[in-house]
């Protein structure tokens, strides 16, 4: 323990240089992961490297490249989606996402990694691995982006989620490093979000006036539709739902399941819907189309186990289960942790 304490030290006094034998001076090429559907690999639990090992705090141009640069979420963005992200409320302007960037403290990296620390061997019990260093970059708190979210091959990080306490700053980073290994091996991703009733599709077709209201979370990779198998619903036997982001007044985000068709080559087309189902009284762009909160689901929570507040991605609610199981927390639902436990052991 005293060797691997030392070990620590030496990290911190390291800085931002990449760890884990990376010793590129330039950032990494954006990687997709090769995980098998069984999570785990065959790698003794001892001989992974520890996840703390792995951290890297970059600054200036380096960090601005995982922020903002190619395969970037801010990069993905559409104009509104920048329009209302990058949003200074305080200014009552824009604000550049490079602007965002803010200097690492020794204090905030010793934090960072002493945490980290506390829930690496749980990682390595569920083999949940990493190839590179973990990039971790920090942004000011001005603009309208989440607390804390993923960014191509890094996670980003609101300067006040910081000072949050020590315990809510490990939950975050726990469902934080879980959605990032998530976006490195989606195999992984589409297996565990299939065991929790949701399915992988190939595009998405909405009305274009949609398209004004619509945000992509943060760190959502792909598109998955949820699979209904209640009946009577106009007559059919199941039934797939959407989960979309609507921006409601500008400033308040509103999450509802969307009824879509899933045509033979994938693609998916919202469906229309009579007005006694209907769910948009505060969306004009949803007006004939069926929505519903997800909390309205049937026996949602049952097969989803604890379910966010707002977000309704597979992702979103795979990561917070994730991280229940890890600290050992209580949660609604049944079979949630125990599919999550059977997918990665």
């Amino acid at each position: 323990m005293l060797k691997k304490w030392i070990a620590r030290g030496l990290i911190i006094a390291m800085m931002s240089v990449p760890l884990a034998g990376c010793s590129s001076t330039e950032p990494e090429q954006s990687g997709t992961g090769t995980a098998s559907t069984n999570v785990k690999t065959s790698q003794r639990i001892e001989e992974l490297i520890d996840l703390s090992d792995r951290l890297s705090f970059p600054e200036e141009d380096k960090a601005e490249y995982y922020l903002t640069g190619e395969e970037s979420y801010i990069n993905s963005l559409t104009d509104h989606e920048a329009a209302f992200y990058l949003y200074d409320s305080t200014e009552q302007s824009q604000v550049a996402a490079k602007d965002l960037i803010k200097p690492w403290t020794q204090s905030e990296r010793e934090k960072i990694i002493k945490i980290t620390m506390e829930f690496e061997d749980a990682f390595k019990q569920y083999g949940v691995e990493f190839d590179d260093s973990i990039h971790i970059v920090k942004i000011g708190s001005q603009s309208g982006l989440p607390g804390v979210f993923v960014s191509r091959q890094a996670i980003v990080i609101d300067e006040q989620q910081l000072a949050l306490h020590k315990d809510d700053l490990k939950a975050e980073l726990i469902q934080a490093f879980f959605r990032l290994y998530l976006s490195q091996n989606p195999d992984v991703l589409s297996e565990l979000a299939t065991s929790l009733t949701y399915e992988p599709v190939e595009g998405v077709v909405l009305p274009k006036d949609m398209m004004r209201s619509i945000l992509i979370r943060p760190g959502i990779n792909k598109p998955f539709v949820y699979r209904d198998s209640r009946k009577g619903i106009e007559d059919k036997t199941q039934v797939f739902w959407l989960p979309l982001t609507f921006i409601v007044d500008q400033t308040t985000l509103k999450d509802l399941m969307v009824r879509v068709e899933v045509a033979e080559n994938g693609e998916v087309h919202l469906a229309a819907s009579s007005s006694e189902n209907t769910y948009t009284q505060e969306i004009p762009d949803l007006a004939g189309y069926m929505a519903t909160p997800l909390a309205t689901l049937e026996k949602a929570q049952m097969i989803f186990g604890e379910i966010p507040e707002t977000f309704t991605h597979p992702e979103d609610i795979l990561a917070l289960n994730f991280m229940y199981m890890i600290l050992g927390r209580p949660v609604t639902g049944n079979g949630s942790l125990d599919k999550l436990r059977s997918k990665l052991n």
